[in-house]
């Protein structure tokens, strides 16, 4: 389905926004349609190569894995602490960071571009009133 591969450093980054047991990490990866059971690894090792292995495999669409996993984490303010909103907005922050380093771009609602192929005029991102909409765009011939 892709063949963007997903870098070492995307994985580990959003596997450590999880916290929790194998129970719900399983779950999670499982709503994001990472195929296959998870690798027998130490509970810090074991996401990041799952999910890695999900970005390497044809059969995956592994921006779509990507969306899911960032989703809720991304699109959900924490509103009940100051303090933890303000956590979330550097965490947030940070998260945004590693994936343009890595040449991806977040969108709400799970939504995750190759920033590749949005320069090279498949994809046009506009902003209006605040939101930001994604065009597809076919090649120019």
């Amino acid at each position: 389905m892709s063949d963007i591969r997903i870098p070492m450093a995307v994985c580990a980054e959003v596997t450590n926004l999880y916290s929790g047991s194998h129970a719900k990490h399983e779950a999670i990866f499982e709503y994001a349609s990472v195929l296959g059971p998870p690798p027998i690894l130490a509970h810090d090792s074991k996401w990041k190569y799952w999910l890695r292995a999900a970005g390497d495999n044809p059969a995956v669409d592994s921006l779509a894995v990507l969306g899911r996993l960032l989703e809720e984490f991304m699109d959900v303010e924490p509103f009940d602490d100051p303090r933890a909103y303000d956590g979330w907005i550097t965490r947030r922050e940070h998260v945004i960071r590693v994936l343009e380093e890595n040449g991806f771009r977040y969108f709400h609602g799970g939504r995750v571009l190759c920033m590749q192929l949005m320069n090279d005029g498949f994809t046009t991102v506009i902003e209006l009133e605040g939101k930001e909409y994604v065009m597809n765009n076919p090649p120019i011939t």
